[in-house]
């Protein structure tokens, strides 16, 4: 009997290191851990960039930066669309970048909340988010997103998916060429349209 090869079959085949980014988003998309790897390690060069522009990453402290960097791209790549119009480099740049940023706020407040309290002890402080709470959150996000779309303009869809990068407007319009003004009339309607679909599917909590 002749071997039968699917064409996803030959779509994995194809070695990922020859592969566009757009092919490995998609591939990591589906769950295939290869194709992330890959993309992890093309943006290896633009995750250290950001680190270095933030001063941040230096020490003992480089290997946290970098796992709040992958998990970034991580969230990057389940909500991307590439019907954003955007390249997902600069998609993920922009993801990446917001990480790091809220990591240095949250290690900020952290140092100044011990000097307050003097309690360097106290497991409550805000030292970061748990690698549950991450995945938690990454979830919901991806849940969020994919219910809303059907509810969404194409427009509105790239703004949706730039604010769950925790874009801001100005950051948003940049990135897809839009005045701020739109940006915010954009959130206005999407932020109306999720609380019309939330209180449709009675979905509580969120």
């Amino acid at each position: 009997m002749k071997n039968r090869t699917t064409p996803a079959a030959k779509s994995v085949a194809k070695p990922v290191t020859s592969m566009e980014n757009s092919e490995l988003v998609r591939l990591a998309q589906a769950g295939n851990d290869a194709a992330f790897a890959e993309l992890a390690d093309r943006c290896r060069k633009l995750i250290y960039w950001h680190m270095n522009r933030l001063g941040v990453g230096n020490g003992s402290d480089e290997d946290d930066y970098m796992q709040e960097s992958l998990i970034a791209l991580l969230r990057a790549v389940r909500t991307f669309d590439e019907e954003m119009g955007v390249r997902f480099t600069s998609y993920a740049s922009s993801c990446i970048r917001n990480a790091l940023v809220s990591a240095l706020k949250r290690e900020k407040k952290h140092a100044e909340q011990n000097l307050v309290s003097l309690d360097l002890a106290d497991e409550n402080a805000p030292s970061g988010a748990s690698p549950e709470s991450v995945l938690i959150d990454r979830e919901s996000t991806f849940y969020l997103y994919k219910k809303i779309l059907s509810a969404l303009s194409e427009y509105e869809k790239r703004v949706f998916s730039c604010y769950l990068a925790k874009m801001d407007c100005a950051q948003i319009g940049a990135l897809l060429d839009r005045d701020e003004k739109s940006i915010s009339n954009a959130l206005f309607r999407i932020r109306r349209k999720l609380q019309t679909l939330l209180e449709d599917e009675k979905i509580p909590g969120i």
